[in-house]
C-alpha cells in the first residue's frame, strides 16, 4: 500500500484542491499546515487513514494504532495477491514492475512502478488529453489510479 508520509514544503500556502482519493494510502493525516485546509472529501475510499479531517478530536488516539478510523479500519488482509490490469491512454505504452504486489505480515507496505512510452511510429492522437487507469485487484477488492496524459499542441506526431 502507498503511505502518506511526505510532507509538503512550509512555503506551500496557497494549495486549494487535494485529492488522493481510493489510492490504498494509509496512516495519519498530517494536522498542521496547509493539510488544515482539506476536508474528508480530499481522503475519501482510504480507509487505512486517520487524524485530521477524518477523525472526532476524541478518536485522534486511535490513530496511531495503524489501522486507522475510517470505514472499513482494521478489516485489511494482511495476506493479500493483488494483480495489475491496465487500461492505456490513446497512444501511450504503459507498464507496471512488479505486475503483481503480495502483501504478507512483513510487507505490509510495497512499492511499484510505472513507465510510459510513445506507442508506435508514428502516434495518431486526436486529442489534446489522453486517459487511462492502472487497477489492482486481488479478486474482491479494487484499487485503481488514474493515468492522465497531455500531448504537445502539435499532438503526439511532434514527439
Amino acid at each position: 500500500m502507498l503511505d502518506l508520509s511526505a510532507t509538503l514544503p512550509d512555503h506551500v500556502t496557497s494549495l486549494t484542491t487535494l485529492d488522493v482519493s481510493y489510492n490504498a494510502l494509509t496512516g495519519a493525516v498530517p494536522m498542521q499546515g496547509q493539510f488544515l485546509v482539506f476536508n474528508e472529501s480530499s481522503f475519501v475510499g482510504n480507509p487505512g487513514l486517520c487524524g485530521g479531517p477524518l477523525a472526532a478530536a476524541d478518536d485522534a488516539l486511535a490513530c496511531g494504532d495503524g489501522l486507522g478510523s475510517g470505514a472499513g479500519a482494521g478489516l485489511l488482509n494482511a495476506s493479500a495477491v493483488y494483480e495489475a490490469k491496465i487500461e492505456s491512454p490513446a497512444g501511450v505504452d504503459v507498464s507496471v514492475t512488479p505486475s503483481k504486489l503480495v502483501f504478507d505480515e512483513e510487507h505490509g507496505s510495497l512499492a511499484y512502478e510505472i513507465t510510459l512510452a510513445v506507442a508506435g511510429n508514428p502516434v495518431i492522437v486526436d486529442a489534446k488529453y489522453s486517459f487511462g487507469s492502472l487497477t489492482w485487484s486481488d479478486g474482491a477488492h479494487e484499487v485503481r489510479s488514474a493515468i492522465a496524459v497531455t500531448w504537445p499542441s502539435g499532438g503526439a506526431s511532434s514527439m
